[in-house]
This record gives structure tokens, sequence and C-alpha cells, in this order.
């Protein structure tokens, strides 16, 4: 089922029994004869009925001439971010603290650091279980000098003075 045409770049709801074998990034699915390119995954939701339903970003391959052939699009990652991954049953309570823009603590040497979850790169059903993958980027707080001129900033701007 397609949800919304974006003209090359669509987004594509597909629902999944389980044990049955999901779509990767970079496969190619066939739906009305047409051929669409897995590029992303946006989204996924696990049915009262136990289906999973993963909503992908793909690319109709139908439509290539609108793309200039001088474009190069370059898909870049940070360096700080981090793939992570999850395997768990489909009723584990972990599934829904893996949503996109979630905060997530992660221990690195004995540190603790917060992630966001950014984008999926993998939503895999193995047999009754489901392993879920993403890039996560570290959120970095404002450094102490900067946060103080902020802060001072906001104390004089409350207080209506102005600096001349």
């Amino acid at each position: 089922m397609l949800d919304i045409d974006l003209g090359v770049i669509r987004k594509m709801k597909v629902s999944y029994y389980p044990f049955e074998s999901t779509k990767k990034i970079g496969e190619v699915s066939e739906i009305d004869e047409k051929y669409y390119l897995i590029i992303g995954i946006e989204c996924f939701e696990i049915t009262e009925e136990r289906m999973i339903e993963i909503v992908y970003i793909v690319q109709d391959l139908s439509k290539n001439q609108f793309i200039p052939h001088d474009t190069e699009f370059k898909k870049s990652r940070a360096r700080d971010e981090i793939e992570v991954s999850i395997h768990c049953e489909f009723n584990d309570s972990r599934i829904y603290d893996f949503k996109l823009g979630k905060i997530l603590p992660v221990t690195i040497n004995q540190n603790r650091y917060f992630y966001r979850l950014l984008e999926y790169t993998g939503v895999d059903v193995i047999e009754s279980n489901i392993k879920l993958s993403a890039i996560m980027r570290p959120i970095v707080p404002v450094n102490y000098k900067d946060a103080k001129e902020i802060f001072r900033k906001e104390r004089m701007r409350k207080m209506e003075f102005e600096v001349l």
C-alpha cells in the first residue's frame, strides 16, 4: 500500500506476518509492475494482530529520468553517530522505547551519555523475534561558558535592561 507520492520519492507502508522476512534498505520491491528501491525506514508498528507494519521511504525506479545526471547525493554520518540494535520478542516493552526521536542513555567505557534515535537502518523478523537497528546521535550540552552567557542575557532581557 502506498501512502504518499512525493514524485521520485514515495512512502510505502507494508505489513508483515511474524516469521515473514522484511525488506532491507537497498532491496527492490515490486508493486503493481513498478519497481521501488528502499532507501530508508521511517517508522514501524506492531499491531494488535501481532503483525509488523513498516513505513519505507522508497525511490520510484521508473521515474529516474527526473533526477539530474550531474547531481550526486551523498549520505553522510557525523563522526559521533553510532549504530545500535536490539533483538527481542514482539511483546518486549523495549520496542516502544526504540522510536525515532527518543533520547536513550548509552554507557561507553563506564561513562553515561544520552543519544537521540535518528534513523532506522533495519527492521528484521527472525522467527518470532524482531531485530531493530538505528543510527543515534549524541545529545551534547552547551559548554559552561556559553551557557553562562546565555543565562546572563536572558536575565537582562527579563529585567528589561539594555547594555549600551
